[in-house]
C-alpha cells in the first residue's frame, strides 16, 4: 500500500490531501473520516477505481496506468475486499475490473467519500513543509520512502528527505 499523506494544520479540523481515488486512496479518506480529519481527495480521472478503471484511450507516456480491458483479479473477492465491508455475495469470485470498480464504488457510496475527491485534479508539484506555524504541512506515510498513490504503475515518483 503506497500512498501520500500531507496533513494541514489549522485551528478547525485536520486537512489531510490524498492523492489518488483507487484501492489504496479510497481508505486512506475513510481513515481520515473516521479519526476526526477532513480528507480532500486529488484524482485526475474523472472516476474512481485508479488503475482498475480501464481507458481505452491511453496516450504513450502520460503516466496513466490502467489495466486490460480482459483483466480478472487473481486474488479471490474474500481476500481483496476491505475488511469493513465485504464483497457482495452475488459477485463472482474472480472479479472482472468492471466489478472491481463497481465494488469500489459502493464502498464510496456506503461510507459517503464521493464528496471528499476533487475530479479531474492532477498533483503536479507536491511541496511539504515542517515548522510550527497553524498553515504547516506535515508528510504522513505508510512507507519509508513516501510515495504518491497516482504513479506506481504509470510513472513512479519518490520524494526524498533533507535532513
Amino acid at each position: 500500500m503506497h500512498f501520500l499523506l500531507l496533513v494541514q494544520a489549522s485551528s478547525a479540523k485536520l486537512r489531510v490531501a490524498v492523492i489518488g481515488a483507487g484501492a489504496s486512496g479510497l481508505p486512506a479518506i475513510k481513515c481520515c473520516l473516521d479519526d476526526g480529519l477532513e480528507p480532500v481527495c486529488f484524482e485526475r480521472s474523472a472516476d474512481i477505481g485508479g488503475l482498475w478503471n480501464y481507458e481505452n484511450c491511453i496516450k504513450e507516456g502520460d503516466g496513466h496506468a490502467s489495466v486490460m480491458k480482459s483483466t480478472v483479479i487473481n486474488t479471490s473477492k474474500e481476500m481483496m475486499c476491505y475488511s469493513d465491508f465485504p464483497a457482495p455475495a452475488e459477485y463472482p469470485n474472480y472479479m472482472h475490473n468492471k466489478r472491481v470498480v463497481q465494488y469500489m464504488r459502493l464502498y464510496a457510496e456506503h461510507f459517503n467519500l464521493l464528496p471528499h475527491i476533487r475530479f479531474d485534479t492532477e498533483v503536479i508539484v507536491s511541496l511539504y513543509l515542517i515548522c510550527n506555524t497553524t498553515n504547516a504541512f506535515i508528510i504522513v506515510s505508510l512507507t519509508d520512502c513516501p510515495t504518491n498513490a497516482a504513479g506506481d504503475h504509470g510513472r513512479p515518483r519518490f520524494f526524498g528527505f533533507r535532513q
